[in-house]
């Protein structure tokens, strides 16, 4: 037999390819028509799945607006009045006075607290906001309840400094060093209109002072000079009251005469008095009855002024 490729043979037809498999074939030599595109939209990619989120626009700046720093308050050193009295004038007549004692009923002299808590003497332990915190190096002491309020500063329940609010948005402060002769302090201050009323005491006999000690004094509140001052031995309490042109105050110590006085606040003069069994610490006025604390004794005194 011939070799295969000397071999003759007869001639194929070939027949058509189906067309199912036509298109398998193509498909798969990529020689196939491109598919036709997908009518859906993409994807949106979703945070937390492969795709970090489109950070949102940085928020635009807000432009702070600037502090306004408190102005200083303004000192005054007031000069010391000296120890004798020295009254004021007034355009209008003294009010009419009349003090008569009421109750008087024995305390246990420790319980100060108790009859503080039922008695305000308008003393505060907060500081108000527009005051610093310390003048002078001295500490704030206690606020003192009044419009505009008053704050004292110094050591030991010893003001030296007063501070005091003016209409205008300042402040003026008062450096009180100068009244402190012969072992006095300043216990006590308060504010009507243009006028501070301080008490100006020792704690110790008159005569230690030759009796020129404890008086009520009157100062400018925008000047700090002195208007008037009272008689000594006239006040000595931690808290003195007034309520329009009457001043209430009182003097007393071991051994010593002890008073309830009525001063006139345009003058400095007195207007009434009334003996006391103890001289007086605390006063406080509530409609026409005076609460007085004593050493020993809480007395009530109704008050009359015409």
């Amino acid at each position: 037999m011939p070799p295969f490729w000397c071999r003759r043979t007869e001639p194929r037809i070939l027949r058509p390819m189906p067309k199912v498999t036509a298109a398998l074939l193509l498909g798969l030599l990529g020689c196939g028509p491109a598919p036709a595109p997908d009518p859906r939209p993409d994807p949106v990619p979703v945070a937390g799945h492969g795709e970090a989120p489109t950070p949102a626009p940085d928020p635009e700046p807000v432009a702070e607006t600037p502090q306004e720093t408190p102005a200083e308050p303004r000192m005054v050193v007031v000069s010391d009045p000296g120890l004798e009295a020295r009254f004021a004038d007034a355009s209008e007549p003294a009010p009419t006075v009349r003090l008569r004692r009421s109750a008087s009923v024995r305390n246990e002299i420790t319980d100060d607290e108790r009859w503080l808590g039922e008695h305000d003497i308008g003393h505060r332990s907060e500081r108000p906001a527009e005051a610093p915190e310390t003048i002078g190096g001295e500490q704030f002491l206690f606020a003192i309840a009044s419009d505009p309020p008053l704050a004292a500063y110094g050591q030991h329940y010893s003001c030296h400094y007063l501070w005091l609010p003016q209409p205008d948005g300042g402040a003026t402060v008062l450096d009180l060093r100068s009244l402190y002769v012969n072992e006095m302090q300043v216990n006590d201050a308060r504010r009507v209109g243009d006028r501070v009323y301080i008490t100006r005491a020792h704690r110790t006999y008159a005569s230690a002072t030759d009796g020129k000690n404890a008086s009520l004094i009157a100062l400018d509140a925008s000047s700090g000079s002195v208007v008037w001052v009272t008689e000594p031995l006239t006040s000595n309490v931690v808290a003195f009251t007034l309520r329009d042109r009457v001043i209430f105050t009182g003097y007393g110590f071991t051994d010593e005469p002890d008073h309830l006085y009525a001063i006139d606040r345009l003058t400095g003069r007195r207007l009434a008095e009334l003996a006391l069994r103890k001289g007086p610490s605390y006063l406080v006025l509530e409609g026409d009855d005076l609460h007085v604390r004593t050493y020993d004794r809480d007395v009530t005194v109704t008050v009359q002024v015409r």
